[in-house]
């Protein structure tokens, strides 16, 4: 809806977030700490994404 309403910059916010929240439940699901851990932030929630999921082979590096 943003997008075709041509508000480009809230498209892109709400992306960004939905792949947040989804990094989050991702290490969650496979039982990773997130809260209480730092992950709240941004750049350790990338991190631990690809420290716990992608390095383990969890999640494929490439999509």
């Amino acid at each position: 809806m943003l997008l075709a309403a041509g508000d480009l910059d809230g498209a892109c916010n709400r992306a960004y977030y939905s792949m947040f929240d989804a990094a989050q439940a991702a290490l969650l699901a496979s039982g990773h700490a997130v809260a209480g851990s730092g992950s709240e932030t941004h750049r350790s929630l990338i991190a631990a994404f690809g420290r716990d999921l992608v390095q383990t082979g969890y999640v494929d590096a490439v999509f």
